[in-house]
């Protein structure tokens, strides 16, 4: 018995000691500091490191941005969309919320405040694909709230003039900043939800990815006004994706001498390796940096 209490002693306290790491014994020297496009740059390595991770200060690789996950720049809305059994004018709205408490029902979708900006868009008057042109969204990720994007379909009763169909086909969402672009969201993404406010014969179809659509004029309906609403999920219109470092080596693999880089456009860069020694109680590194000049 007392040597089984002496194995869990041993035991609890093997577990209990932190797993320490040494800080990594790492160097790099550069062939240069002035190149050309296309020119190979050599970095060479001393030193030994579990890890080590390259960012070569190109747009989506800065060191200073990795944990950026915000900024203030465009947000930009493009969609495409197409108009068929063309009769009734204006039936297609699109409007933006920072309000909106995100229940998808009608009492809520009224009680929100919507801005109109259709205006800035180009809609289809019967050609497929019709490109909206940049909407700019900035104005919005200025209030920093949570955003929602809404299509309002509204038909009203006519005996001579059809109530059309609409097919939105794509719908993106980008975030441009002087460094980069960041994708918010792609079509697949737009979280949709559709609400029905008059007349449920006639609704927004959402499938689970692709194109929505919505028909005024499908078999079964009757001669009433239409509201229908579109609305997606919420956008943070200030998000970014973190910059990356791509990965020259990790624990288990080789040990790497010698690293090689090409840039393809001219410029200054900002570039840092960072090589680092980790277990699951410590995190030690070494950060490199360097500017170099890329000439055409």
């Amino acid at each position: 018995m007392r040597t089984l209490i002496c194995i869990c002693l041993f035991c609890l306290l093997v577990s209990c000691r932190k797993l320490e790491v040494a800080a990594p014994n790492f160097d790099v020297s550069i062939s240069g500091s002035t190149f050309k496009v296309g020119d190979t740059v050599r970095f060479s390595f001393s030193g030994q490191a579990d890890n080590i991770t390259f960012y070569s200060g190109e747009p989506g690789f800065n060191y200073q941005y990795k944990d950026r996950t915000a900024a203030d720049g465009s947000p930009q809305l493009e969609f495409t969309s197409y108009l068929q059994n063309r009769g009734q004018l204006n039936t297609l709205t699109l409007l933006v919320s920072t309000d909106f408490n995100g229940t998808y029902d009608s009492t809520s979708v009224m009680n929100a405040g919507w801005t109109d900006i259709t205006g800035q868009a180009v809609l289809s008057t019967g050609a497929d694909r019709t490109p909206s042109g940049i909407i700019d969204l900035s104005a919005f990720a200025k209030q920093r709230k949570p955003a929602y994007i809404a299509l309002r379909y509204q038909g009203y009763y006519s005996d001579s003039l059809k109530q059309p169909s609409w097919f939105i086909r794509t719908f993106d969402i980008k975030h441009v900043l002087p460094d980069k672009v960041s994708a918010i969201v792609a079509a697949s993404q737009a979280g949709w939800a559709a609400v029905d406010l008059k007349n449920p014969t006639v609704a927004w179809s959402v499938p689970a990815s692709g194109q929505v659509s919505i028909n005024g004029t499908i078999a079964g309906s009757t001669k009433e006004d239409n509201d229908d609403w579109l609305i997606s999920r919420a956008f943070d219109l200030s998000m970014v994706v973190r910059d990356a470092g791509l990965v020259i080596r990790d624990l288990g693999s080789a040990t790497v001498n010698n690293y090689y880089y090409i840039y393809s456009k001219p410029g200054t860069y900002d570039l840092t390796f960072v090589a680092f020694n980790s277990s699951i109680d410590e995190h030690r590194e070494v950060v490199s940096n360097f500017t170099i000049t890329v000439n055409p």
